[in-house]
């Protein structure tokens, strides 16, 4: 079924109005990367008749310090663009600003919002392991002055599918910052140089205590669940050890473990489980400061 109205909204209240009228019907669009592609190829959920464009909606972009600097908000309306060459959150988070660099092309990048490509909540979505691995939270505002903070470990009921509701708002992302002893890693394996969907990302933290040892690990890797999620098992073996390359070897077979037990056995099984594997443990051997081979190619 085709549009059949358009909304542009200039303000949270507006958009909320709309949303409170006729969430249900209502198809949001911010950067468009995703929903002009789908509207141009007739693929729109048929109940979805009404589109609401919030793009200029001035509130929701931007990186903001909270409470101090101890915790950072980035507006749902943040561009990929913006968010890879912030300053702030290369310092307080490591590894969101390279995610959203690895995202699609410039052109996409500079359209394109981190709020959207959580919404997507696809597993290749290249901004969701970075901040499941930052504890993050997702602000969601409702009509009425309603308002909702969901852990994105919560955010994901099933494959595809976010836990936000036809008459909300999704408005920021929020985490705590990372201290000065945090170290980090975000790589995204790809099938060709630019513009491709990640075949597994890997984004991993640690904090290391002042004699070296791994005081806490966070661990997401995407398009390796059925559902974005941590890697628990390989975090509980990093915390509390200090580094090694059996550690490493430990909690990259751990890694591999997890995405064969959820996934079960797949065409890309044959592929994915060695390659997860020997990409996990090059990442945290250099991650935690052991020496990391390259190997196969990776």
């Amino acid at each position: 079924m085709p549009l059949e109205r358009h909304f542009s909204a200039s303000c949270v209240e507006e958009a909320l109005d709309v949303l409170g009228r006729r969430g249900p019907e209502v198809l949001i669009c911010a950067g468009g990367t995703d929903v002009m592609v789908a509207l141009r190829a007739g693929a729109l959920p048929p109940e979805k008749r009404v589109l609401l464009d919030v793009s200029r909606i001035a509130a929701l972009s931007g990186v903001r310090e909270l409470d101090g600097g101890a915790e950072i908000e980035v507006g749902s309306l943040t561009t990929h663009a913006l968010a890879s060459q912030d300053a702030v959150l290369a310092r307080s988070s490591i590894i969101l600003p390279r995610a959203c660099r690895s995202v699609g092309s410039p052109q996409v990048r500079n359209r394109g919002t981190v709020g959207g490509n959580v919404l997507t909540a696809a597993q290749c979505a290249d901004t969701i392991p970075a901040l499941l691995s930052l504890n993050a939270s997702a602000v969601l505002a409702a009509p009425g002055g309603r308002e909702r903070i969901v852990p994105l470990a919560d955010f994901f009921p099933a494959p595809k599918r976010s836990a936000i509701e036809a008459d909300e708002l999704l408005t920021a992302l929020r985490f705590p910052s990372l201290g000065p002893r945090w170290r980090g890693s975000f790589y995204k394996l790809i099938r060709r140089a630019a513009v491709a969907k990640a075949r597994l990302s890997f984004a991993f933290l640690a904090r290391l205590s002042p004699d070296g040892v791994v005081e806490d690990a966070r661990l997401s890797i995407g398009a390796a669940l059925p559902v974005p999620a941590r890697f628990e098992a390989a975090e509980a073996l990093l915390r509390g050890s200090a580094p090694s390359a059996e550690l490493v070897e430990d909690a990259a077979e751990a890694c591999a473990a997890q995405m064969a037990a959820a996934t079960g056995k797949r065409w890309s099984s044959p592929y994915k489980n060695p390659v997860l594997r020997a990409v996990a443990r090059r990442e945290l051997a250099a991650m935690l400061g052991l020496e990391a081979p390259h190997e196969n190619g990776f």
